[in-house]
């Protein structure tokens, strides 16, 4: 869980963004960070970013069910 803090500390900054240039940046750096820590074989998570009203990063990740 050393990657915990991490993704609050991106989420958080991302919300202070103000243009969505660096919006679109930082999500993609977001999502890269994700991917890479998150196998498909893992137990998921999910991660919606809202701005006001607009949705600005949604995705999930990992497996939905691990019974089998």
């Amino acid at each position: 869980m050393k990657v915990l803090p991490i993704l609050l500390i991106l989420i958080l900054s991302m919300s202070a963004c103000v243009t969505n240039k660096q919006t679109d940046r930082l999500t993609e750096e977001l999502d890269s960070l994700l991917s890479a820590t998150t196998g498909q074989d893992e137990p998921g998570a999910s991660v919606m970013i809202m701005k006001g009203d607009n949705t600005v990063f949604l995705k999930n990740y990992g497996l939905a069910d691990m019974v089998t």
